[in-house]
């Protein structure tokens, strides 16, 4: 077996102009570096490597919850970002239409931990008639900023719901925040929902 020793780290840095359906859910395994030889370990050694912490799954009232130990450094710049085109009760319009995106800045990356997926069931024991009532993709902790032309924002942005809300031009401070795509199937929240739940508008 190989021994080495050397620093791991997941990181992504980038300018994309397109976005799918979470930023989040894209991330990179920089490969551990090292310098060694091969060489053969004893039984005592081989019983003191371990590890840990990566990743975590539950399982808990019909609610699967996969969490990983990633971080994603990025400033990214977007045109035009739209999703879920669809009759609300209200009308047919866009969930979400933010154009001149930014996710963080040229002075300082956003910083994103804590990436995780997050799905709900309904009778999920129950095969036959087992079904999704809602997905959600993103980050847990999340600090630096936001900056769009929210044409339309649904969501819940500082414990206060906004459905197909016209914001204008804001730039949001976020702060140890979450940073969440959901994708309802029905309820109060139905259609593309996001979650902010620490910032602080900068203008």
């Amino acid at each position: 077996m190989k021994r080495c020793h050397g620093q791991g780290f997941r990181v992504i840095r980038g300018s994309i102009r397109l976005f799918a359906v979470s930023v989040a859910a894209v991330f990179i395994a920089t490969p551990l570096i090292c310098s060694a030889e091969m060489t053969v370990m004893s039984d005592s050694e081989l019983a003191q490597v371990t590890g840990s912490g990566y990743s975590k799954f539950t399982l808990v009232d019909g609610v699967a919850l996969a969490e990983f130990d990633v971080r994603v450094l990025t400033y990214t710049e977007i045109d035009s970002m739209k999703l879920a085109y669809w009759d609300n009760g209200t009308g047919s319009d866009w969930d979400e239409n933010w154009t001149t995106v930014k996710l963080g800045s040229e002075a300082q990356d956003l910083d994103l931990k804590g990436f995780f997926v997050r799905a709900e069931f309904e009778n999920i024991n129950d095969a036959a008639n087992r079904a999704l009532k809602s997905f959600k993709i993103g980050f847990k902790d999340v600090t630096g900023t936001l900056e769009a032309d929210f044409n339309s924002f649904n969501g819940d942005l500082n414990s206060t719901a906004y459905h197909r809300s016209f914001l204008g031009n804001r730039t949001f401070q976020l702060t140890n925040s979450e940073l969440s795509l959901s994708i309802n199937i029905d309820g109060p929240h139905k259609g593309i929902w996001y979650t902010i739940d620490n910032a602080t508008i900068v203008h």
